[in-house]
């Protein structure tokens, strides 16, 4: 962006120049439940990773798995955060898809693309979709605002990816077009991720809330019944 905010570069699709996307994929997302008590507070949390590949354009979901956590008098976004990048850091995927402001934390592995839904600051363009427009750089860290449809959001991207603009923004185009309202022009993996956390996060809020409300000295007990399902 200029000094006078004007955008000196506008990437636009050029369908076909890369032919086929052929690559293994990591989407990994967090929700999180809290209930306040007497005693202070208690969080279930649960991060989500949507494991696939794309071949031929086409997206292949392969493994859904998830990790959950109880923690007390703890701050649930920090200890989310962490959870998210501890399964970042141990995939072996080779593009990395997470939910949340990469720059924020100086998190600079080489092979991710972090989408952010709600960014600070937005922008509108009278461009012809899909359009990617680069606006910063910070260490590793490259960030652009893209759309993929006219009737879409303006998404954030932030991206360590070594891949030019208008790749990524292909890599984006086979991702963003699954026909599912809340997925299309967003992230199809990212969508499923933030689905089945909140599924997990649903599953046993009631719970949560049950036990520390009549029992709020036997919360431990919840990490049994935690326990109990993932063994079955």
């Amino acid at each position: 962006m200029s000094s006078n905010g004007v955008f000196t570069t506008i990437i636009n699709l050029i369908k076909g120049k890369y032919g086929e996307w052929n690559f293994t994929f990591s989407a990994i997302d967090g929700s999180f439940h809290e209930v306040q008590y007497t005693h202070g507070n208690v969080a279930y949390i649960v991060v989500s990773k949507v494991d696939g590949e794309v071949v031929s354009n086409k997206i292949l979901i392969s493994k859904i798995s998830y990790e959950e956590k109880i923690c007390e008098d703890c701050k649930p976004e920090e200890e989310m955060r962490k959870m998210e990048y501890e399964q970042a850091d141990k995939s072996s995927s080779e593009i990395l898809f997470l939910d949340r402001k990469i720059s924020m934390d100086e998190y600079e592995r080489e092979n991710v693309i972090a989408i952010i839904k709600d960014p600070s600051e937005r922008i509108e363009m009278d461009y012809e979709t899909p359009w990617l427009v680069p606006v910063y750089t910070k260490g590793k860290i490259r960030g652009a605002y893209f759309k993929l449809f006219p009737f879409s959001w303006v998404f954030l991207i932030e991206t360590t990816l070594n891949k030019n603009w208008d790749e990524i923004l292909s890599v984006l185009f086979t991702l963003g077009k699954e026909p599912i309202p809340e997925a299309l022009g967003y992230n199809y993996p990212l969508f499923l991720a933030d689905k089945v956390a909140k599924y997990y996060r649903d599953k046993y809020i009631k719970t949560l809330d049950f036990i520390i409300s009549k029992f709020p000295q036997k919360y431990r007990q919840f990490r049994g019944i935690i326990e109990k399902n993932r063994r079955k």
